[in-house]
């Protein structure tokens, strides 16, 4: 095997469940012909405790970079214990989101409680009801997020929510969020059901018991009969 030298290797590390910072590096570079030679490399930032990142390397001669490496995952301890799970806090699509493009489509999520369970299921239905839906799903990582594998209909709202997972137990649901999916902009407008009314305050503080109502009443009561006593 012929290896050749190079500059050395820009590492990129990113954590979950977004991906989009920076915490990569560079490494020098291999000594031509040592191919029990390993590199290692250490981030400049400690790592945050519960989280999932991702890396790649890429080699560099004379300032240009060479082919990516495989991306590889990794997670940070420390584990959650079963039975004190918390419920995870939904972060996209938005609440109340419309999606037009299903190929983008990726629910993320937030585990607050510091630490990492084994997995995640992720119920989603048409319907408030979540029970046997065909949706649901377990995500069989700790990943803090998920993509749909049924194909999901156009003009339907969806709702979904998340619960931990750790040694078989499940913990407390997450707030329920929803999105519409709208591929073309041309869906009809939903029919959304609307409640109205009026709120007060039902409380009516008069004389004694047995007493005549004042005239004017006191503030909160009303006065049927002119000769209505006051009972409580």
């Amino acid at each position: 095997m012929f290896l050749c030298s190079t500059a050395g290797f820009n590492i990129y590390l990113s954590s979950g469940p977004s991906f989009q910072d920076d915490l990569g590096g560079q490494a020098g570079g291999v000594p031509a012909f040592d191919s029990l030679y390993v590199k290692t490399w250490t981030p400049g930032t400690p790592l945050e405790p519960c989280r999932e990142y991702r890396w790649s390397i890429r080699p560099v001669s004379q300032g240009v970079e060479g082919p990516a490496s495989e991306v590889r995952t990794f997670f940070t301890r420390p584990m959650c214990e079963a039975g004190n799970l918390s419920a995870p806090i939904p972060i996209s699509p938005l609440n109340h989101w419309i999606v037009n493009n299903l190929d983008s489509l990726k629910l993320t999520w937030w585990y607050p409680d510091g630490c990492l369970p084994d997995s995640y299921d992720v119920e989603m239905s048409p319907m408030m009801q979540f029970e046997n839906s065909p949706l649901n799903e377990n995500a069989s990582t700790p990943n803090m997020y998920w993509t749909p594998t049924n194909t999901l209909q156009d003009c339907t709202r969806y709702y979904w929510q998340v619960k931990a997972v750790k040694d078989g137990q499940t913990g407390q649901g997450s707030q329920v969020y929803t999105f519409r999916v709208d591929l073309t902009s041309t869906c009809a407008p939903e029919k959304l059901g609307l409640i109205q009314g009026t709120v007060w305050e039902d409380q009516c503080i008069g004389p004694g018991a047995g007493t005549p109502m004042p005239t004017p009443p006191p503030l909160g009561c009303v006065i049927n009969n002119p000769n209505d006593l006051f009972t409580n």
